[in-house]
């Protein structure tokens, strides 16, 4: 199945579950393979036991070689790995946090701003 388009409509009902800060709609019309990745992480059992009956193996395998970093706690990421037959399991995506281009950080001066002292009077 192609990853790189929308869910089936099928699906679109679990995607609220799912993505509760974000407008769902916008969501359900991204990549499937970003909706695999919350699913796989947020899912209930029933969703996935859905979920898997769309969505082949090799597509949740493709899905985990897409992952962002952030999505997946440790767990779920071994879980799946281990579930879709992909072994060794690989480290968990992290974020690369630049000290000049991280959100929260002057770049002038290369610390948090939060962390700046305040002016006492």
């Amino acid at each position: 199945m192609d990853l790189d388009a929308s869910i089936p409509e099928s699906l679109a009902y679990i995607v609220p579950s799912l993505v509760w800060w974000l407008d769902g709609q916008a969501f359900h019309r991204d990549h499937a393979w970003a909706f695999l990745n919350r699913a796989m992480a947020l899912a209930s059992d029933e969703h996935l036991a859905e979920i898997r009956g769309v969505y082949s193996d090799d597509d949740l395998r493709a899905a985990l070689r897409r992952v962002l970093p952030g999505t997946f706690n440790p767990a779920a990421w071994a879980y799946w790995h281990r579930v879709l037959g992909v072994n060794p399991v690989p480290e968990l995506p992290r974020r690369a946090i630049s000290t000049t281009e991280s959100v929260g950080v002057d770049p002038d001066y290369g610390r948090f701003l939060a962390c700046r002292s305040r002016d006492p009077a």
